[in-house]
């Protein structure tokens, strides 16, 4: 299990993916961010499922592909708290967050 952590006072500017909280089969618990920007690139036409694969061996950047939300994004998460949190993005046919287990 992972667990207790913040996430405080990032910008990230033309960024593919949002925040992403996830490890792959192990429940993450009480993850706080605050004072957030994600300036997202955006773009998508369709909202695709939320059959995102485990990625148990690999960790790099963009390593889902196009996630179904474009700001956040959570798997396997419990108390995900959000404080003073901001996005901003071209249109985009996905919705800003969503959360899966």
């Amino acid at each position: 299990m992972v667990q207790n952590i913040s996430i405080q006072n990032v910008v990230a500017r033309n960024a593919f993916d949002g925040v992403v909280v996830t490890v792959c089969r192990v429940p993450v618990r009480r993850v706080a961010v605050d004072g957030t920007t994600a300036r997202m690139l955006g773009g998508e036409q369709k909202a695709d499922g939320f059959d995102v694969p485990e990625k148990e061996r690999r960790i790099r950047g963009h390593m889902f592909g196009t996630l179904p939300g474009f700001g956040f994004y959570a798997r396997h998460a419990d108390g995900l708290t959000l404080t003073n949190v901001h996005t901003r993005w071209r249109t985009d046919a996905r919705p800003a967050m969503c959360s899966t287990t």
